[in-house]
């Protein structure tokens, strides 16, 4: 499966660096951009296959744990929409983004910003071309919800549970011809729960899907980012 998911990228690098080295002098800009944007793609979608791939293993190991931090949430947002833009591009989506800014929260940055890149690359996927995908945040208690809306096909009730198992892939994914390895929800899950939070999507057929997760939400006293949060008696 692995290889599988990870040829199309390295064809793709392969064919485009092959194609700029052998034609530099005889490309036009746009040519060469195009060229530039299609690298791009293929890194960025490896890049979140590689990383899927590495908590995975961690998991497997019993070796993942959480690096407790204050974390701005903008930043972590602005990591995962940098890998997921390629996609979106090729989409041609759009991407709304309300009440992220001076939100801080606690946890593991790099596995919070993996959580966003799963969920925009799925959003993605699945969103539809010329489509608008949002990201949302608001304050539930303790916690902070973020929510990743799409406009795609949307999810059958029978498989809302189940999607987010280990090496699952939905149906929709069949009749679109997607590729995956079905570990993308399920690393969500995982990670979200590590954090003490809860994950789960709402979705209505042919009305697209919002996929939803917590974290701890931190106060204005502790907001700066990269301070050690303890989590006991919190």
């Amino acid at each position: 499966m692995v290889l599988h998911e990870m040829r199309a990228p390295l064809g793709s690098l392969t064919v485009s660096v092959e194609l700029l080295v052998g034609n530099l002098n005889e490309l036009g800009s746009a040519e060469t951009l195009a060229m530039l944007h299609r690298i791009q793609r293929s890194t960025s979608w490896l890049q979140a296959l590689v990383e899927n791939l590495t908590v995975a293993a961690q998991l497997e190991a019993s070796q993942l744990k959480v690096r407790w931090r204050v974390v701005d949430l903008s930043d972590c947002l602005d990591l995962a929409m940098s890998i997921a833009q390629p996609s979106l591009d090729r989409g041609g989506q759009r991407l709304i983004v309300d009440g992220v800014a001076g939100v801080w929260v606690a946890g593991d940055q790099r596995q919070i910003e993996q959580v966003l890149v799963n969920l925009l690359m799925n959003a993605s996927k699945y969103g539809g071309s010329d489509t608008t995908l949002r990201v949302g945040v608001k304050a539930v208690g303790n916690q902070v919800r973020v929510e990743v809306q799409d406009q795609g096909p949307g999810i059958p009730e029978a498989e809302r549970e189940t999607i987010f198992g280990r090496y699952v892939r939905g149906s929709t994914a069949d009749l679109q011809g997607a590729g995956g390895l079905g570990l993308g929800l399920h690393i969500v899950k995982t990670l979200v729960e590590l954090h003490g939070g809860s994950v789960g999507v709402e979705s209505q057929a042919g009305r697209g899907s919002t996929f939803w997760f917590t974290v701890p939400a931190v106060d204005e006293a502790h907001s700066e980012p990269g301070q050690p949060w303890d989590m006991v008696g919190q």
